[in-house]
């Protein structure tokens, strides 16, 4: 650019300026309005006071959130429980079983009936139907038994099929008195358990 360009673009930026009628700043001032642009200097922060009902509101809310996720657990509801039973690794080819009778189930510590959800590997997911003895939860996972003919071999479990399970502690009884559910084991069920 040429002096004379440079001088035309000068006139034609003070044409546009909004503020060419503004008196210049002096020293003091530029340096006070640099200041404040820049974030330096001391400034005066205005505190905000907050509503007493916004903060009652915010700790109803925490209250009532925690609430809901802490009362299930004290309650014992909501989701169900899960118990966890086991079956004996028992049978063989020396292995015999006493008949299955209402005396032989009724000093079992648990009995219930239940449904396979599901079978994962070789853990298998019952859900309660019905309770005859002890705390049981509403879901149980036990450990699918292998396919035996053996006298006293543990359940080997189906899906969707419902089974009458007797234990004693975290263990299944077997020898015929948890099994697949049929009504002459039902029945010694109701017998054995309507006593106590």
């Amino acid at each position: 650019m040429t002096g004379t360009d440079d001088e035309d673009v000068r006139r034609l930026l003070r044409t546009v300026d909004p503020a060419r009628s503004l008196p210049a700043l002096d020293r003091d001032e530029l340096a006070e309005q640099i200041a404040a642009a820049t974030g330096e200097g001391t400034r005066t922060v205005h505190s905000r006071r907050r509503s007493p009902w916004l903060i009652v509101g915010v700790g109803a809310l925490s209250a009532g959130a925690a609430a809901s996720l802490l009362l299930p657990f004290a309650l014992g509801v909501g989701g169900g429980s899960t118990s966890t039973l086991i079956l004996p690794s028992t049978g063989g080819p020396l292995a015999a079983c006493s008949p299955v009778t209402a005396a032989a189930l009724a000093p079992a510590q648990l009995a219930f009936r239940a449904e396979v959800r599901s079978i994962d590997g070789s853990t298998v997911t019952l859900h309660v139907l019905e309770r005859y003895a002890g705390e049981v939860g509403d879901g149980v996972t036990v450990t699918q038994g292998r396919e035996t003919v053996v006298d006293g071999a543990p359940i080997v479990f189906e899906t969707g099929v419902d089974y009458l399970v007797a234990a004693d502690g975290d263990t299944i009884l077997t020898c015929g008195l948890s099994g697949e559910s049929s009504p002459e084991l039902a029945a010694l069920y109701q017998e054995a358990f309507s006593r106590q």
